[in-house]
């Protein structure tokens, strides 16, 4: 069954913003997908929030950590996240609405016998540990759920495309070319070394992989041909190829918002470019295997397996555009001669 799009979507009056925005960013480094409807912004924009907030709520999340206030209780679209979130929770026996309270509102349909965490003495941080344990302990529950043929790879291949999902709102705004500025404002006399910084740090980023993907990190997740493989295994290293399209569609961005002087923006802007092949490469690299390699291992498990033993084989390489450089060494040579 394929992983949820979000292991948790956060559900919180605009009072509480700051708070619950701080427990986003911890959560972002840990791996753990979520929904945070300012990071989800220009996704959102035009659509109808009833159905896509009911679609979220019931349906697209492992958790729904709701943020319970006198101002969640007292909004319409608390409400209706709430609703959608309690229709689930009804329908299972697991935990499904993981309370976090700011005060002692009484919350409809919620029993007051229901375990919750007091955000008035947990900070932001140890609450994000906390969810992060809480996801981890459910993926374990799924993958002993799940031991059939193949399960390895099917395991791979749904954290890869959850996890890619979880960063929607950055790839699109890649895609755009959007630039929101970051920074301080880097002075003529400074542009070249900074340049020089931020060239080595997406090579450093995208040489991530061969330490990801080699044959001794595969085996260890994946195991040798007859034994089960480690599902906490694969899961760390789904995570960190996520992490790594995380970082490149990151470094993009602050390539693009950097504080610079006008003559060098035309630089910055051709440099951006270089991680564009890097990026597509992963993306097609999941759709592929989500594409093509899923449908090959249901059918497998559903019987049709082919007299001769099966062995999985993938394979991703990452490679920065000689086009761009050429472009960038031109560029760059022309801001030096000009300076």
């Amino acid at each position: 069954m394929a992983q949820p799009l979000y292991d948790v979507a956060l559900s919180f009056a605009g009072e509480q913003r700051e708070y619950v925005q701080s427990v986003a960013a911890a959560l972002r480094p840990e791996g753990v997908t979520y929904f945070f409807d300012q990071e989800r912004r220009v996704d959102l924009w035009g659509r109808n929030l009833l159905d896509e907030l009911d679609s979220i709520y019931c349906a697209q999340a492992r958790f729904v950590v709701m943020f319970i206030s006198a101002a969640y209780v007292s909004k319409v679209w608390t409400n209706v996240e709430r609703q959608s979130a309690q229709a689930r929770a009804i329908e299972t026996d697991e935990p499904y609405v993981l309370p976090v309270r700011f005060d002692d509102t009484e919350l409809p349909g919620q029993p007051p016998s229901i375990y919750y965490i007091d955000a008035r003495t947990t900070a932001p941080e140890e609450l994000a540990h906390d969810i992060v344990a809480k996801v981890k302990m459910s993926r374990r529950e799924d993958a002993e759920e799940d031991r059939g043929p193949l399960w390895e790879y099917l395991l791979f291949i749904d954290e890869l495309a959850s996890g890619i999902a979880g960063y929607d709102v950055q790839w699109r705004d890649f895609e755009l070319k959007y630039a929101r500025p970051t920074g301080h404002l880097i002075t003529t006399s400074e542009v070249v070394d900074d340049l020089q910084a931020r060239t080595s740090a997406a090579r450093k980023i995208v040489g991530n992989l061969s330490r990801l993907l080699n044959e001794t990190v595969l085996t260890s997740a994946f195991g040798v041909p007859g034994e089960p493989g480690d599902a906490t295994t694969i899961r760390h290293v789904a995570g960190r190829v996520v992490d790594l399209y995380a970082s490149l569609l990151a470094w993009a961005a602050d390539m693009r918002g950097a504080l610079v002087p006008d003559k060098a923006e035309p630089i910055y802007w051709i440099l951006s470019e270089l991680v564009d092949l890097p990026i597509h490469q992963i993306r097609d690299f999941v759709t592929d295997l989500d594409v093509r390699l899923r449908p090959a291992i249901e059918e497998i498990r559903g019987g049709n397996a082919p007299e001769e033993p099966v062995q999985m084989s993938f394979s991703l390489t990452l490679s920065i555009g000689p086009e761009v450089m050429e472009r960038y060494r031109t560029a760059l040579e022309e801001f030096r001669q000009s300076s």
